[in-house]
């Protein structure tokens, strides 16, 4: 790799000086730093050659000594070798020391009382299913293979877009394992090493990962409660030129925050300007406990906007049924992808996940009500065992963003999960290892467990804090 090629994967910003430091300051430091951020994060692999210290610092536009320094300082550390000779090359199998976790491990644990995961408690809310053999004899093609998704479900899912606004055709859909592998695919398809990928300052944690597994790095742009700050979206594609815009605009999550009729179109116009491929995901939209706005997809005029799904939320993550609606100069692109990575999706959750949608309406109907319930329930109990705690009504979705009263809640939750209680720590809804003063607690459970949850997280309080609760 030369230098300019290097260069380009480094934050801009590598060289700011941190609050507290003078300007001339451990600029040797910031510059290791830069470099070191590159190799854990594997976008420097092991055995990857470095450009020479000279044509390194031309290319930083520092001197020389200044990377000789950090150079030195990253061979202290086991992350780069020398040889006189053979030049500098990032040390096998010391990248990375371990590899953080996932959102899935962190938030899908089996102890205790779960409300860290995003997701319904079980599939009761259901009602009845049946899947026999005549159904799987009636499937077309008959080997079960079928890249873009039975054609019955895809017409079931264009049906269902349709009612939101906008023209939807089965041809456009391609259905996928759940939303997450949509949007897997369309960062396989979309980004390659090192590009940025435009995100909301929260966003969903799974996301993030993508994106780091693509070795692409995410950027993120502010978001108020309308939605996010169109001026900050502008100024973001204008520095970073990214190549892809990953958004939530009906229901965000974690927040729960809905977007503004008024900010979607200011939204749109920007994307128009620069028509960047975005991915709009509306996992959550089924799940609005007011009035939302319309789909992104029908509002943008140039930007090529491709539409994510599924079942998970409002029926249940054990279907895994997803999909996603991208544009017609996306699609062929995507489907090639999709034949790269994956060749199908499974028969017997397509057939069961039809039966779903001859019952969507009651179902989304009965999932509202329910999860209008738990979440005033969760509310009043936060308000009444842990008043400290800022606690906003959501907008839809299925858990309450709370902000604490702490710099950084990691440890909290590292302390609530010791007292039975998973709840999901904020830092994991952000790129990097930037603190976060928030947790997301999943209201989607039964009663008794909102209860007692509850009641566990006051525990942890205290043991936390060692003060009272209020």
């Amino acid at each position: 790799m030369n230098s300019s090629e290097l260069v380009k994967l480094l934050d801009p910003d590598w060289s700011a000086v941190s609050p507290g430091t003078g300007p001339g300051r451990n600029l040797s430091r910031r510059a290791a730093l830069a470099l070191r951020t590159l190799i854990t994060s594997g976008l420097l692999p092991p055995g990857a050659t470095l450009p020479s210290e000279r044509s390194l610092a031309s290319a930083m536009s520092v001197s020389r000594p200044t990377i000789t320094s950090a150079m030195d300082e990253l061979r202290s550390q086991g992350l780069i070798e020398s040889r006189q000779g053979s030049g500098t090359w990032v040390a096998e199998g010391r990248s990375v020391s371990s590899p953080a976790p996932t959102m899935a491990e962190v938030v899908l644990v089996d102890r205790g009382i779960n409300l860290a995961a995003a997701t319904p408690g079980d599939a009761s809310h259901l009602g009845p299913l049946s899947l026999d053999m005549g159904d799987l004899l009636s499937v077309t093609p008959g080997h079960g293979y079928d890249p873009a998704g039975l054609v019955e479900l895809r017409t079931a899912i264009a049906a269902h877009l349709v009612r939101r606004g906008g023209d939807q055709s089965p041809n456009d859909i391609i259905v996928t394992p759940g939303a997450h592998s949509a949007l897997s695919l369309c960062i396989g398809a979309l980004v390659e090493r090192g590009d940025r990928v435009i995100v909301a300052d929260h966003t969903y944690g799974g996301a993030l990962d993508l994106i780091s597994v693509a070795r692409a790095k995410a950027v993120t742009v502010r978001r108020d409660r309308l939605g996010i700050e169109p001026d900050d979206l502008d100024r973001a594609l204008r520095r970073h030129q990214p190549s892809l815009i990953y958004l939530m605009p009906t229901v965000h999550a974690p927040t729960g925050t809905t977007t503004s009729d008024a900010r979607l179109r200011e939204i749109a116009d920007v994307l128009d300007r620069h028509g960047v491929p975005v991915v709009a995901d509306e996992t959550l939209a089924d799940l609005a406990l007011r009035p939302t706005c319309p789909r992104l997809a029908t509002v943008c005029r140039r930007a090529p906007v491709i539409e994510l799904g599924s079942l998970s939320k409002v029926a249940w993550g054990g279907l895994r049924i997803g999909w996603l609606a991208p544009p017609a100069q996306l699609r062929r692109r995507l489907a090639h992808r999709r034949s790269q990575v994956e060749i199908g999706t499974s028969m017997p959750s397509q057939v069961l996940a039809m039966d779903v949608f001859e019952r969507l309406d009651e179902i989304v109907a009965h999932r509202r009500r329910a999860l209008t319930m738990a979440e005033r329930h969760m509310r009043e109990l936060l308000s009444t065992h842990l008043p400290r705690w800022e606690v906003d009504q959501p907008d839809g979705g299925l858990c309450h963003w709370v902000r604490l009263p702490l710099g950084d809640s990691l440890p909290f939750v590292e302390t609530a999960s010791r007292c039975g209680v998973a709840v999901m720590a904020g830092a994991m809804a952000t790129p990097g290892d930037r603190p976060d003063s928030h947790v997301r607690i999943c209201f989607d459970r039964t009663r008794s467990e909102i209860t007692e949850g509850v009641v566990r997280l006051e525990s942890a309080w205290l043991a936390h804090t060692g003060a009272d609760a209020n």
